[in-house]
């Protein structure tokens, strides 16, 4: 069946933690809703299969199947596999074309936090149990639950990306000895209550910073060993349904952070906020995440 096999983080970017093993390509894995650390192939039709959910983004709509979602998604792969390809290699010059092509580029980055499953299970419950505002999300309401769900992580991304005037970037990396790891929520969105910066992981070795500004710029440094220790625990503390790495000893480091109190208090928090939109022509949305 056509696009049944939807990655909620793209190939392009799980790609970045691969390594080989007896030999065999893949990345090290611990899944946290079946609470089990394996070894995960990155080849074949169910590569990486720990970030695929069958028809997450794709509802049925009278009687037939509608990969919209799943084709919006794949062509921001397009936008963001090339994007990160310039960061490895320091090529930063031109690195948007216009104002259009940098707020693709931020939705693709949005995309992959904002999609994640669950993040749209906590939207669809929020919209099954909150019916009376369902002609506030959206101007058909009388449509599908999960149709409903899925339009508004578009709107939520459209609000997050319609805030930025411009974008200062700064790309930060590791040495070769210590690595990030990546999960199902790699955006750490503005952690610091009196800054308005983010970070989101894109390699085993690239942390990106961005933040709101009003021109554009983009600059490299290089970043300490603790610096990586104090963005994985929080990407620990973000993930909900699995974490990666391309080191076995940072799979078990980082696994005690998702069997902590820290973290089970944080998962009984997650739950969708109700918000007028500021930036869209019409509409609501309602989004979540809390902040360790």
């Amino acid at each position: 069946m056509e696009y049944k096999k939807n990655h909620t983080i793209p190939k392009a970017v799980l790609k970045h933690w691969v390594i080989t093993k007896d030999e065999r390509e893949g990345v090290f894995v611990y899944d946290i809703i079946k609470g089990k650390q394996y070894f995960s192939s990155s080849k074949g039709k169910s590569a990486f299969s720990f970030a695929i959910s069958s028809d997450l983004y794709v509802p049925t709509i009278d009687g037939i199947r509608n990969v919209d979602m799943e084709l919006w998604k794949s062509g921001l792969e397009d936008t963001i596999a090339p994007f990160i390809d310039k960061l490895i290699s320091k090529n930063i010059n031109n690195i948007a074309k216009d104002r259009t092509h940098l707020a693709k580029i931020l939705t693709a980055i949005f995309v992959l936090d904002y999609s994640s499953k669950h993040r749209f299970d906590i939207y669809l419950r929020f919209i099954k149990e909150n019916p009376e505002l369902k002609e506030n999300i959206s101007g058909k309401p009388e449509r599908d639950d999960k149709v409903l769900a899925l339009e508004n992580i578009i709107n939520t991304i459209s609000e997050e990306v319609n805030s930025y005037v411009g974008i200062e970037f700064t790309v930060m990396t590791s040495d070769d000895d210590h690595h990030f790891i990546y999960c199902d929520h790699p955006l750490i969105h503005r952690l610091f209550d009196d800054d308005d910066v983010s970070f989101i992981v894109l390699t085993n070795k690239i942390v990106l910073a961005f933040k709101n500004a009003a021109n554009s710029t983009i600059l490299h440094m290089g970043i300490k060993p603790e610096f990586v220790d104090a963005i994985n625990k929080v990407m620990a503390l973000y993930s909900r349904r699995w974490i990666v790495a391309s080191k076995e000893s940072d799979l078990e480091k980082y696994k005690d952070v998702i069997e902590s109190t820290e973290w089970a208090d944080l998962r009984a928090k997650d739950e969708a906020e109700y918000a007028l939109v500021k930036y869209l022509p019409w509409g609501s949305y309602f989004s979540n995440g809390t902040k360790p």
